[in-house]
């Protein structure tokens, strides 16, 4: 049984704020590096991806065979599990549900932490309660820690300098293989980020997912690639299948690198519209914002779950859609994780919620 995500409701006019799908569109050049690409499918395409894997490793700074190219970032998250199989986890909850499902697959023993509700993370705070979650279960520290960075739903972002702080306070035998999943990284410009995480790569096991799909907006073609520690990423290569990319996904990878403009038209938008939709819900009764550092924010609606559950119906009907966040670990049908948009959509929902919200103003809390 497949894991429940955005993008499932289909109607006609609706405005789909359930995925996280960037709205800063590429000109027609793109169109004809995918026309001019069809003529390839007769070939089979590079069976290791060695020319994009090559592009990502000069963006990075990174030789190439420190990269490993993924069918979306999902796939990697199933190939970490696979390849790695680790005796025993802990996952920074809540969070993206693919990594509990992929570790379940390996028989991989799963214990969870309630970090990301916190509105200041203090790493400190959370190595503790990490560590003796784990021992509680385990015995030691499990053998592998996952978080996603930016968090996927709360938005929280952890600076390479907190995860530093993070892997510091373990004791040297218990230090954990971090996967870090950074699908959303790339909405805001982070250098001294990256830099000071490659650095950490070298010093501790930690490997690192970034998603192109996220990125560039194309859900549709899944790209996405893995880096970090040098000795895992040998483990993970040796259980990657040959042929993980089609021939659309690896051409567009060396064009994809090479959009610095893309991506600063990307920041702009994201923060622009980011404080605009938070500021409008913090100005609606009943709604509590969290900021995030990524293109979706995460509310609370101070109703009883049966109400949310109503008001959740009767935006569908005013043809708005959100991702409910039912599945993810400590959420309930209070909390939705809403997409940023272009400012049309992003105010046609705050309309939707206003207009709705009237109907259910006296059972707030």
């Amino acid at each position: 049984m497949m894991n429940y995500h955005g993008g499932q409701l289909k109607k006609e006019g609706l405005i789909d704020l359930s995925v996280n799908i960037p709205q800063i569109k590429f000109e027609n050049e793109l169109k004809a590096l995918i026309y001019d690409s069809l003529e390839e499918m007769m070939k089979y395409p590079e069976i290791d991806g060695i020319t994009a894997r090559r592009s990502i490793g000069e963006a990075l700074g990174l030789s190439e065979s420190e990269i490993v190219l993924g069918n979306g970032a999902t796939d990697l998250i199933y190939l970490i599990a696979r390849a790695l199989k680790f005796e025993s986890a802990v996952i920074l909850q809540p969070t993206f549900t693919e990594y509990e499902r992929a570790l379940k697959q390996n028989q991989t023993e799963i214990e969870h932490v309630a970090t990301f509700m916190e509105r200041d993370l203090n790493m400190m705070h959370v190595s503790d309660a990490v560590l003796k979650t784990a021992r509680l279960r385990f015995g030691r520290m499990a053998e592998a820690a996952y978080f996603c960075n930016p968090n996927n739903p709360t938005g929280h972002f952890i600076h390479a300098d907190e995860i530093e702080k993070f892997l510091a306070l373990f004791p040297e035998n218990e230090v954990p293989t971090l996967v870090i999943d950074e699908s959303f990284v790339e909405f805001k410009d982070r250098p001294d980020h990256h830099e000071k995480m490659k650095v950490l790569t070298q010093k501790y096991p930690i490997i690192i997912i970034r998603s192109m799909t996220k990125t560039y907006r194309v859900p549709g073609i899944r790209i996405g690639y893995l880096f970090g520690s040098k000795f895992l990423i040998e483990k993970i290569n040796k259980l990657r299948e040959p042929w993980a990319l089609n021939h659309f996904a690896l051409r567009m990878i060396p064009y994809f690198m090479k959009q610095s403009a893309f991506r600063s038209d990307l920041e702009k938008w994201v923060i622009t519209e980011s404080t605009w939709v938070e500021d409008q819900f913090k100005g609606i009764n009943g709604v509590d914002v969290f900021s995030a550092e990524a293109n979706f924010v995460l509310i609370k609606l101070d109703y009883e779950v049966e109400i949310c559950e109503k008001i959740y119906r009767d935006l569908i009907d005013q043809d708005v859609h959100f991702r409910k966040c039912l599945d993810f670990r400590g959420l309930d049908a209070s909390y939705y994780r809403i997409a940023i948009s272009t400012r049309e959509e992003n105010q046609k929902m705050i309309n939707a919620f206003r207009s709705v919200l009237k109907a259910y103003i006296k059972s707030v809390k």
